[in-house]
């Protein structure tokens, strides 16, 4: 006849690491989607004036600037410029 099981025989962790290793990874993972939805903002929340910010759209290049925003193909060239200091009411910088 066999034993009954206790609670102890299903309690016992068979690898002491294994809950620090999901704890990290679900914190890897948790600081690595907040990242891809607010990393754009926070970047530019924190960037200084000279700081560019590049989109890619397409098969074109968008690089951003305080006082401009130029696009780009897929060869470099300028397609087109926008200055953006034209674009505020009082003309301040």
């Amino acid at each position: 006849m066999e034993r009954p099981r206790s609670i102890e025989d299903h309690t016992t962790v068979r690898n002491p690491r294994r809950r620090s290793f999901l704890l990290f990874g679900a914190t890897g993972l948790g600081a690595f989607v907040l990242g891809r939805l607010i990393g754009d903002d926070l970047a530019r929340l924190f960037s200084f004036d000279g700081a560019e910010h590049h989109k890619k759209i397409g098969g074109f290049s968008v690089i951003e600037k305080r006082s401009e925003m130029i696009i780009k193909d897929q060869s470099g060239e300028e397609v087109f410029v926008i200055d953006t200091e034209s674009f505020r009411r009082d003309g301040n910088r």
